[in-house]
């Protein structure tokens, strides 16, 4: 798989600015935007080539409560002009969840105020690593996804990953994301 740089590269400025827009409406609103917002904007013909020529690895057009809306996979997200925030973001969580499995093998459940602490973020990053968390499956057993806290079990495919750098696992975790 290409790396995350070269795939951003590739992108054409229509492309950017759709992914951009179905991310950016995804974040507002906790739900993908509907095919008929998204074509309005950007024109039927327009959205469709652009996202054809990306393939479903990236983004898909699905049906969810009966409207066709389009969505990101967690690699379509990595490539958003938020995209490296999102992985320093994800680095930094899963670097946060291997040194707590670390100190404690027994933890089960780490929940938002901690992890908001030990990585100094605002309540908007808090917002959009819960978002992450769910969207990238990166959870065990357990949890809440609440609007203003949340808390996650660890998910053990990752803090038993000692060979990888956080960063790695994010970028490969992202070339084999599926759609939902």
């Amino acid at each position: 798989m290409a790396d995350l740089e070269s795939l951003r590269a590739q992108l054409t400025p229509v492309q950017c600015e759709i992914l951009n827009a179905v991310w950016d409406f995804y974040r507002q609103r906790a739900e993908w935007i509907s095919a008929r917002v998204l074509h309005h904007r950007f024109g039927k013909e327009a959205v469709r080539s652009a996202l054809q020529q990306l393939g479903g690895s990236i983004a898909y057009e699905a049906k969810d409560s009966g409207k066709e809306r389009y969505g990101l996979t967690f690699l379509g997200v990595l490539l958003t002009d938020q995209g490296e925030e999102i992985e320093q973001l994800l680095a930094g969580y899963l670097s946060y969840l291997r040194d707590r499995f670390d100190a404690d093998p027994g933890i089960e459940l780490v929940k938002s105020q901690e992890v908001e602490a030990a990585l100094h973020l605002s309540a908007d990053e808090s917002r959009l690593l819960r978002q992450l968390i769910r969207l990238g499956h990166f959870y065990g057993d357990g949890g809440s996804f609440g609007d203003q806290e949340w808390s996650v079990g660890l998910p053990y495919n990752v803090v038993y990953q000692r060979s990888r750098t956080a960063r790695a696992i994010v970028g490969g975790l992202a070339g084999s994301a599926e759609n939902p």
